[in-house]
């Protein structure tokens, strides 16, 4: 099985709009982790990410969500189509959501490619 690769803005779809991007607090940590060490980490990570109240938004995989652009994009989307915490500070950083979908994509190729194979005269 081949391993989802971000090609940016060559993708036809995205996985970085359209959608809310819920965070776990591992997630959470991980990115504050990452970001307190760069300039400027704190305020991009007030100005990207809401954190729950106790209580507000209960559930699995809700301790906060990352803001959306007006767009609908994710704020860490950049203009070229990749996400800025998957470039700067690798894939394991990205939350499960993001993670996920990736996943998911790389899956409905493979189903894709198999319907394509049984679809067309060869």
């Amino acid at each position: 099985m081949n391993e989802f690769s971000c090609i940016g803005s060559d993708c036809e779809l995205t996985c970085c709009a359209g959608w809310n991007i819920h965070i776990d607090k591992p997630s959470y940590r991980r990115i504050k982790s990452h970001l307190m060490r760069t300039p400027g980490g704190k305020s991009q990570l007030k100005q990207n990410i809401k954190r729950y109240k106790k209580g507000e938004h209960e559930g699995f995989n809700r301790f906060g969500h990352i803001k959306l652009k007006e767009d609908q994009s994710c704020s860490f989307l950049a203009k070229d189509g990749f996400c800025n915490l998957q470039r700067d500070f690798g894939e394991k950083t990205l939350p499960g959501t993001c993670s996920t979908f990736q996943d998911e994509l790389l899956y409905m190729k493979l189903i894709l490619s198999s319907v394509e194979i049984l679809v067309v005269p060869k």
